[in-house]
């Protein structure tokens, strides 16, 4: 690995976390390099919602560091999708992307298997499968320098799942990113490293 490569990662560094009384890390030790796809497993409650909102400054450490390189851009699904009901899918995704030109949020969204009226009636009206797309394909579209993905495929039907993860693969190829999963098998299809939280 280059020095450019170390330069330009994110790292944790002895990082602890408290809630109240439950430790959620003690001394965690990470680092997300470019072109690595990390995925985070373990069971409901070891910490893995908590590890992507530290990755993404929305939590500080209780003790240790978290360190990113100077004018990293970051993206992410949350659990939540955060859409705008009223909004269609590609008003969502242009809302936080406002320099997207309508063609590319169309593209992103037909990619990840939206068309026709799905693209332009209110998200509230879709599947919830859907709405999940349209918040992934607002995180794609960011084409940002590192994107945190928590259980970005949550809802999405066993039919349009192969083609996601194919849209997925490819994407994220080249790119940093953390995938918060319960599915060992999405981690064996997307990402080239791993981290098992325990409880």
């Amino acid at each position: 690995m280059s020095p450019r490569d170390v330069a330009l990662a994110v790292r944790l560094e002895a990082v602890s976390k408290r809630y109240r009384e439950v430790s959620v890390f003690d001394g965690l030790d990470l680092e997300v390099h470019p072109g690595e796809v990390w995925a985070v497993t373990g069971a409901n409650g070891s910490g893995k919602t908590t590890l992507a909102r530290l990755l993404l400054g929305l939590e500080r450490p209780d003790a240790g560091s978290v360190w990113w390189p100077t004018g990293l851009t970051r993206a992410a699904v949350f659990q939540e999708n955060r859409l705008c009901p009223h909004l269609s899918a590609v008003a969502n995704v242009r809302l936080v992307l406002p320099r997207l030109r309508r063609p590319a949020a169309e593209g992103e969204l037909r990619a990840l298997g939206l068309h026709g009226a799905d693209l332009t009636r209110p998200v509230s009206q879709l599947s919830g499968g859907q709405q999940r797309r349209v918040a992934l394909a607002r995180a794609l579209a960011a084409r940002a320098d590192m994107v945190v993905l928590d259980e970005p495929l949550t809802g999405v039907d066993e039919e349009s799942l192969p083609a996601v993860l194919a849209h997925l693969r490819v994407r994220l190829a080249g790119t940093m990113a953390v995938l918060i999963t319960h599915s060992n098998a999405e981690a064996r299809a997307l990402a080239s490293r791993s981290l098992h939280l325990p409880v």
